[in-house]
């Protein structure tokens, strides 16, 4: 089923994060991460001007921690403390994936689609607004990446397109 918002490769993924952080990443085809009820993940979502969501990306909290402790060089430390605890130790590392998660809208944005900005980032398990769980159970196409950041640590990222 063809989607309204392009739907990024493994290539664009690691392209983008890897100038964000300024360090090396890797992409690559994955499953998507089993969330048990007190899993800790974050769920980006984009809208259109309109505010519809049209996409929504989940990360699991060793991906969030690494990306959002690379992009600032935090402590590697920080960042394992945080995936071993299975929280966030320092509100920066979320805030930092916020800023990630922003910046990967143009990963959705092209000149034949509606136009889409990040709208906001929801920590799990959390109740998700009723528009991101519909299109988290039933997006048009989905596609799941393993992530590894350079001295960081590894993670998943999961893309869901309406």
């Amino acid at each position: 089923m063809p989607t309204k918002y392009p739907m990024p490769i493994q290539e664009a993924v690691r392209d983008l994060l890897m100038d964000l952080v300024g360090r090396g990443v890797a992409v690559s085809k994955g499953e998507p991460p089993e969330l048990e009820d007190d899993t800790v993940a974050v769920v980006a979502d984009y809208v259109t001007d309109d505010d519809a969501v049209g996409v929504v990306c989940l990360v699991d909290l060793p991906l969030a921690a690494a990306v959002g402790g690379a992009l600032t060089m935090v402590p590697a430390a920080v960042v394992n403390e945080s995936v071993r605890k299975n929280r966030f130790e320092e509100e920066m590392l979320l805030e930092n994936y916020g800023e990630v998660a922003n910046i990967m809208t143009r990963l959705f944005n092209s000149a034949d689609t509606p136009h889409l900005r990040w709208r906001s980032t929801y920590v799990l398990p959390t109740e998700l607004p009723a528009d991101v769980k519909a299109l988290s159970e039933k997006p048009s196409a989905r596609r799941c990446f393993d992530v590894t950041v350079e001295g960081y640590g590894d993670g998943k990222l999961v893309l869901m397109v309406g």
